[in-house]
């Protein structure tokens, strides 16, 4: 009884460098009897005997694993010398998995050690988490095996048995293998080199869902074999129909499968296999047959199975003949038990790029493989600089709804709502790469927090974005409509929707730097982060994020309280912070108008010396739910000299006659790091910097500057001393003044 059956609690865990060895000849029990092999980390479940012979273990059924942030990694199933065998989930095997964000190799504890939080009964230590973990470079490998059956099933996991359940959230998938290199004959079938499901025979009910999670650069290879079957490169579902069909089987075996808001990129099935028979390599990416709406009913039911993702750079490649089919991704619709059950798959907002296919090394088998009655591909992007075969979309005998989507490369079925492939040109696309999650309420990122999944970017120009048609009514008529999703990132959807999983905006956080600026900041540094602690997680755990320049765990270019600039190729950044120095709240102020501003062309002479300018910036502050009298604020400045000052020249509250001052804002900047330094300081309404009479914003830039002694005999300024420009106007909306952040002795 599965309510009975065995379970395992994994949290803020790692298994790694475990294996499970099996070596041995040919067996000659029945079916259930081939050899098992599964878990080489992990595996739970109730040992299933053999019922000809109760000595010897047939299976492992029915266990349950729930893993919250923890990993696996670097674990393996090694089969040898058997001639049939079930073998597979080189990380975990159970029935049902149920898999919340990931856990790396190290973590770096709070120095207090005494910071936890309540989780499932569980007393948990605050940590941060340095490295990409989750299950992670495990293997499935057979070798030195002719003949027989072999069926090899997740190089990372597997979720095993005809109604396993596998649920991945905010997961991380990647570098697993399932590796079958054969002396001779036989058939060996592979499925999912990173997560697989597997039904052999008969009837039964799997089940994959994947969410916020990232499936890459795992893969399958199988070599010296006669007859061969690869399914799913990252993601593998693989059921079969009970042969012949009988009234009391049950039904068909069949799938609900979904992958929502998630990235399945650089993986890769390659088969070179000799011998007569042709071998099949098909999903790249992802493959999943016999799938059916979770909700159907006997009517036609569009399964959402693919939604605001990312299918990228997935490869198949067969060696002596065979049939490649969908590099990317390579759907089957559950056929119909009846003629009144008619069922459909659905392909919304999503982008599908640059995955190759190629058959003896000649492209063949296109990016996507769709078999169903009814096809939905709405608002998707297929795209890539070079065809796969004669069409990058293959479709059955389906009937097609194409509303919205563009094929950069082939044919595509007419008037069924397509729009022109130039649309999909990948001369304007991004690379593959992390930019941005959307904040929820609590400043955590919606999707990526976990996951930091990567997203291909349209670039400002490409037909994608606002895509239009020309009708006999309306010249620029919208061509898309949004399916109420949003993009793969979290942010909203526009009136018309960008095709795709990425909704295009030249800034998200309103700041009004262009995204890419921020996104070229440096990652989080722990250290600095534990110092901080101003966020809770609620597993207890952070995951390094990138593009992170004050090192708060959120990524810049998703706050509109921090914004990372750029001044003569260094970084700066300019946050809001709280009395303590810590991060604001990300409502608390905004940030707008950034502007670098070079450095003054002559030094300011003040009593003693002169201080050399080095690098400015513009600003306005615009007050939210924080304390509209004042701001206070953070500047991280390259560490480019000693004795680094942040000054502004004072233009108000002055008597009459009376001549303006230089005020001096910080002028013993905090380490921020091996590297950088950190500037405090405080915008008051009123104060004595407000230059620009009644107008909104402060006009007079602050500078970061440094102090030069006079000397006897005048030195010339190097030139080198006004390359590095950090400072400038600091506005905020209302009149504000600026204090010194904190007093300091000596």
């Amino acid at each position: 009884e599965y309510s009975e059956s065995s379970a395992l609690v994994s949290l803020l865990s790692t298994v790694s460098g475990n294996t499970v060895a099996v070596s041995g000849g040919t067996n000659g029990y029945s079916e259930a009897a081939y050899t098992h092999a599964a878990g080489g980390g992990l595996a739970v479940g109730d040992l299933i005997l053999d019922a000809d012979d109760p000595s010897r273990i047939a299976t492992l059924k029915y266990g349950t694993y729930y893993s919250y942030v923890s990993g696996n990694s670097g674990n393996t199933v090694s089969v040898s010398s058997i001639t049939d065998a079930n073998v597979g989930g080189g990380g975990v095997s159970a029935s049902f998995i149920n898999m919340t964000g990931k856990k790396p190799e190290f973590e770096l504890a709070v120095d207090s050690g005494d910071v936890t939080i309540e989780q499932n009964g569980f007393s948990i230590p605050v940590a941060v988490l340095t490295d990409p973990g989750g299950v992670a470079n495990n293997l499935v490998e057979l070798t030195n095996t002719a003949g027989g059956e072999q069926f090899l099933t997740g190089g990372g996991i597997w979720a095993a048995g005809k109604y396993a359940v596998t649920s991945l959230n905010l997961a991380s998938i990647t570098a697993n293998e399932i590796s079958a290199d054969k002396s001779a004959g036989g058939f060996t079938q592979a499925v999912g080199g990173g997560v697989g499901q597997l039904i052999k025979y008969g009837y039964g009910d799997v089940s994959l869902y994947a969410e916020g999670s990232d499936i890459s650069d795992n893969s399958i290879t199988i070599s010296g074999v006669t007859d061969a079957q690869a399914l799913g490169g990252g993601i593998g579902v693989s059921t079969k129909l009970p042969l012949p069909f009988e009234e009391d089987s049950g039904g068909y075996a069949e799938s609900l499968f979904g992958v929502i808001g998630s990235t399945v990129s650089g993986n890769i099935i390659d088969i070179s296999a000799g011998g007569g028979a042709a071998p099949e390599a098909s999903g790249g990416g992802i493959f999943a047959d016999n799938v059916r709406p979770k909700y159907a009913e006997g009517a036609t039911v569009v399964a959402s199975t693919v939604v605001a993702s990312t299918i990228a750079n997935n490869q198949l490649s067969i060696v002596e003949g065979g049939n490649p089919r969908g590099a990317g991704l390579f759907l089957k619709g559950l056929p119909p038990e009846s003629p009144g059950d008619e069922y459909a798959l659905g392909v919304f907002d999503t982008s599908i790029v640059g995955n190759t296919s190629s058959l003896n090394g000649v492209a063949n088998g296109g990016q996507v493989w769709l078999d169903a009655k009814y096809l939905e591909i709405i608002n998707t992007l297929i795209s890539g600089n070079e065809a796969q075969g004669d069409d990058d979309l293959y479709v059955s005998y389906s009937e097609v709804n194409g509303s919205g989507s563009a094929v950069f490369h082939g044919d595509v079925p007419p008037d069924q709502g397509f729009l022109p492939g130039v649309l999909a040109d990948p001369a304007n696309l991004g690379p593959l790469q992390f930019n941005g999650s959307a904040l929820l309420d609590d400043d955590q990122p919606k999707y990526g927090f976990f996951g930091a999944v990567k997203t291909i970017a349209l670039l400002e120009g490409s037909g994608a974005i606002d895509p239009t048609i020309t009708t006999e009514i309306t010249p620029d008529e919208c061509a898309t409509e949004p399916t109420g999703f949003p993009d793969q990132r979290g942010y909203p959807r526009d009136p018309c929707s960008d095709i795709g999983a990425y909704e295009w905006s030249a800034e998200r956080d309103g700041d009004e730097l262009v995204d890419g600026t921020e996104l070229a900041v440096p990652a989080t540094d722990p250290e600095i982060f534990l110092r901080r602690q101003q966020y809770s997680s609620p597993q207890g755990a952070y995951i390094i994020a990138p593009n992170d320049g004050n090192s708060d765990g959120i990524p810049d270019v998703d706050q509109n309280s921090v914004a990372s600039f750029s001044s003569d190729t260094r970084q700066y950044t300019l946050a809001v912070v709280d009395e303590e120095g810590n991060p604001a709240s990300s409502n608390s102020y905004s940030l707008t108008g950034i502007s670098a501003l070079p450095a003054l062309a002559e030094p300011i002479q003040v009593e003693g010396g002169a201080y050399v300018t080095l690098t400015g910036v513009s600003f306005t502050a615009v007050p939210g739910s924080g304390d509209p009298s004042k701001v206070n604020l953070e500047l991280i400045a390259p560490a480019s000299f000693s004795g680094l000052s942040l000054i502004k020249q004072q233009c108000n509250l002055l008597e009459d006659g009376e001549e303006p001052t230089l005020l001096v804002l910080d002028d013993s900047p905090d380490a921020f790091g091996d590297s950088r330094v950190q500037f405090l300081f405080e915008l008051n309404e009123n104060g004595p910097e407000d230059c620009n009479g009644e107008d909104a914003n402060i006009s007079d830039p602050a500078y970061i500057a440094r102090f030069v002694p006079s000397v006897p005999t005048p030195v010339p300024v190097m030139p080198w001393l006004a390359t590095v420009l950090m400072s400038g106007m600091v506005g905020i909306l209302g009149m504000f003044g600026l204090r010194r952040r904190r007093d300091r002795e000596g």
